[in-house]
């Protein structure tokens, strides 16, 4: 995993616990930039009670790229199929470092960034047992993006 990646991993487990309720407040709070010709693309994935989404960074490009990002750049957010939701919001009073991280890719080059790392047994505190759809929400250019990160039975 990169250094950005293990950053952001660490970063979500000391600050960003999921209320595992659906947010109203703009979520998620910081920009993604993009630079180059970049594809985007969602994962998700139950290991063991573990469930890990992230966002794969492709340069489509014939030149570098660059995408540049906030900690709290990154909304996911599943949806069941008979209606429940939940999401990564943070806790009420907890609150985004304000620095940006940064990517660089060569041409041809991807990245697996982690968005979400959350065990499915406190998911399961909030909403009942499932099949949800999961999505990565992203902020760029003040523009909300909706990516699908596949499904998982929690």
């Amino acid at each position: 995993m990169s250094r950005p990646g293990w950053l952001l991993v660490a970063l979500l487990a000391c600050g960003c616990g999921s209320t595992t309720a659906p947010s109203t407040d703009d979520w998620p709070w910081h920009n993604l930039s993009v630079s180059g010709t970049v594809s985007l693309a969602g994962q998700s994935q139950l290991s063991g009670d573990t469930v890990q989404v992230r966002l794969t960074f492709r340069n489509q490009g014939s030149t570098a790229a660059r995408v540049e990002f906030g900690v709290c750049a990154f909304g996911v957010q599943g949806v069941g199929r008979h209606g429940a939701e939940w999401d990564n919001h943070p806790a009420p009073n907890v609150s985004c470092a304000n620095f940006g991280l940064v990517v660089d890719l060569k041409p041809g080059e991807s990245r697996d960034i982690p968005v979400y790392r959350a065990t499915a047994s406190h998911i399961r505190e909030s909403v009942p047992r499932d099949y949800y759809n999961i999505s990565i929400l992203v902020r760029e250019a003040g523009v909300l993006r909706r990516f699908r990160a596949g499904g998982l039975e929690l």
